[in-house]
């Protein structure tokens, strides 16, 4: 699953990513660069989670940075909040993803309470529909059913 997210902007900009940054200016150029590279991380860092539970039987618990965490769950919240990319879900995709939204949310809310530093900068890495998603799930009045499930812009 982390798998099939963490290319998640490249595939919904498809082929005219390269000419948008061909084409662009230089802060452009260099948000797309991030992307790029986060995906590559991301990427080495869902192999690993794999290998991890492999290693587990398939069942298990596995440890991810706060940074990697967040950046899936914008990946995995963008998938299930952007209509484009959400109808290309299918029904049990969809239900996967709202599944790992929910779990992003549970191990990521008590750092939001507490005003974790490290939750705090990596959340500035984000889109900023993201950090509002975010931050709107992270509030003590939301619940994990609640989560993902309502596409938005």
């Amino acid at each position: 699953m982390l798998r099939a997210v963490a290319h998640h902007y490249e595939q919904v900009m498809g082929r005219i990513r390269y000419l948008v940054v061909w084409t662009s200016g230089r802060s452009v150029r260099k948000k797309y660069r991030f992307i790029v590279q986060e995906s590559t991380r991301l990427e080495s860092v869902a192999a690993g989670v794999l290998d991890e539970l492999e290693g587990l039987g398939g069942r298990g618990r596995v440890s991810l940075k706060v940074s990697d965490s967040v950046a899936f769950w914008g990946r995995v919240l963008s998938s299930l909040r952007t209509r484009r990319s959400r109808r290309k879900l299918s029904t049990e995709e969809i239900g996967r993803r709202e599944a790992l939204s929910e779990q992003f949310q549970t191990v990521l809310a008590p750092l939001q309470r507490s005003g974790n530093v490290v939750l705090v900068e990596a959340l500035r890495t984000r889109r900023p529909k993201e950090v509002e998603w975010m931050t709107e799930l992270l509030s003590p009045a939301s619940e994990p059913a609640r989560s993902a499930s309502t596409p938005h812009a």
